[in-house]
Parts: C-alpha cells; structure tokens; sequence
C-alpha cells in the first residue's frame, strides 16, 4: 500500500489531570525541599563534596600516620581507626520552610524599635547628651 493511502495509527493517551493554581501550589510544597543548616541553597553543591573529602582525609592522615607509628602491626591499627563521617542535615520540605520564614520574620517585627529603646535608655543611665 503506498504512503499516501496508509492511515494514521492512533494512539490514546490518557488524559492529564488538571489542577487548581492552588493545589499545584500545595503539591509543590509538600515535594520541593530547602536546606536547613543555614547554608546558601547554591553553597551546597560545593561544599557537600567539599565535607566529604575533608573527612576522608582525615581518615588518610590517621592511616598514614599509624603506619609511620609500626609498620609491622599496621592491619591491626587501621582496622582500628574509626572512620570520620559527615552526614548532610536532611532538608525541610518547602511548606515547612516557608512557615518557619513566616515566624522568624513576625518575631523580629519591631526588633529595630526595640533596640533603639534599649540603647537610649543605656546612654541616659550613662549620662551621655543625645547626639
């Protein structure tokens, strides 16, 4: 049968799921995550290996440093050694993180107001002229 005259196959796919905005947005912060040991987001695709390797050089350095001590017993004394381990803080699912965002900022509103307070009152008690 020449190509023109073929028919299309048709294949059904099943149909996507639509979703509200706000169930998408529901959905996002249950899966997406950010880190929370403090560090910058970008920061930790660098200094996650970075860790690493300094913990396992130090396990190097031991080694190295209990085969200079007697080599003759250098199995017993690396079985020995404990290795250093540096394990990633798991990060906290975006809702999470943005509801600790939320409080942090609502427990530093007035902050400034506050501090200004204090350190008037500590130059009056000290006598100082208002600069």
């Amino acid at each position: 049968m020449p190509l023109h005259q073929r028919q299309p196959v048709v294949i059904e796919m099943p149909q996507k799921k639509r979703r509200s905005p706000s169930e998408k947005k529901r959905l996002a912060r249950a899966r997406d995550h950010r880190p929370a040991y403090g560090e910058n987001q970008k920061a930790a695709r660098k200094a996650i290996p970075k860790r690493k390797a300094m913990a396992n050089r130090i396990v190097r350095r031991r080694d190295k440093a209990a085969l200079a001590v007697d080599p003759e017993r250098a199995d017993a004394l690396l079985v020995q050694t404990q290795r250093a381990r540096w394990q990633k803080a798991p990060d906290l699912p975006l809702g999470r993180w943005i509801e600790a965002q939320r409080r942090r900022r609502t427990a530093s509103v007035g902050a400034k107001a506050h501090r200004r307070d204090a350190q008037r009152r500590l130059l009056e008690r000290l006598g100082v002229p208002d600069a």
